[in-house]
């Protein structure tokens, strides 16, 4: 009785496969209709490897990839379909690189990894002149800022972008009511929280002390009178002018 429901099992369990692989294709041909019809196309990494053999068949020719700093090298090369002649990297190499849980492999084991660097993005190895793995790609810097005030931009440019620009509107911000500096640094002994007690595979950490620190600060800030509160507003609310605010709030 046991072989004759395992067999039976067997068969269904083939049966469902084959249906699913033709109710796959069905929907890959309606969907590959749709986004014959679009001009752009947006999708994740992981969302472009589990439709590959669909997007296949779209013939696309330009891949622009954001962030790219911070793509697995694998995963961007998965998204070169055969049809694509230009590929455009937007991202920036000085900053966060791929997640590589394994430390072992990561540039940044000086013990060995080094001839691994999974976590070394393609976008990495092209504009990289100094690394040995570096192909010399022109590229394009974008050199002037239009976000920080010029003293809190200097620390970047002190450390990581000696050839940034302030932009002549980043002069024009108004000082932060109720701190004494534009800038200030934290000191404190509080250590962080993190999920990996309850899942190995888990990367993120927080941090108790700085949330209640982040909120008293914005409390004291719009307690000002001179920073306004923005209310939330649904996405399927009617939409009306939010007060502004200052670029420091």
């Amino acid at each position: 009785m046991k072989e004759e429901m395992h067999q039976e099992v067997m068969n269904l369990a083939s049966s469902h496969s084959k249906a699913k692989a033709e109710l796959d294709n069905i929907r890959d041909e309606v969907r590959l209709r749709c986004l014959n019809e679009a001009d752009i196309i947006g999708l994740t990494t992981t969302g472009l490897a589990q439709n590959l053999n669909m997007l296949q068949r779209l013939q696309s020719k330009v891949v622009l990839c954001e962030e790219a700093g911070e793509v697995l090298e694998s995963h961007l090369l998965t998204a070169f379909l055969p049809s694509i002649e230009h590929a455009i990297l937007i991202g920036d190499h000085l900053q966060l690189r791929p997640q590589v849980q394994n430390y072992e492999l990561s540039r940044e084991n000086h013990r060995g990894g080094a001839k691994y660097s999974l976590d070394v993005s393609l976008f990495e190895r092209l504009v990289e002149t100094e690394s040995t793995m570096s192909s010399g790609l022109p590229f394009s810097t974008l050199e002037t800022q239009r976000r920080m005030h010029p003293s809190i931009a200097q620390l970047v440019r002190d450390t990581l972008y000696p050839q940034l620009i302030d932009a002549p509107s980043t002069l024009q911000y108004s000082e932060v009511a109720g701190m004494r500096k534009r800038l200030f640094w934290l000191d404190h002994r509080m250590f962080e929280n993190d999920a990996s007690s309850a899942n190995a595979m888990s990367t993120s950490h927080w941090n108790d002390y700085e949330i209640t620190m982040a909120a008293a600060l914005v409390n004291h800030l719009v307690q000002q009178g001179k920073y306004k509160k923005r209310r939330y507003r649904s996405p399927n609310s009617v939409s009306r002018p939010a007060p502004s605010t200052s670029p420091e709030a």
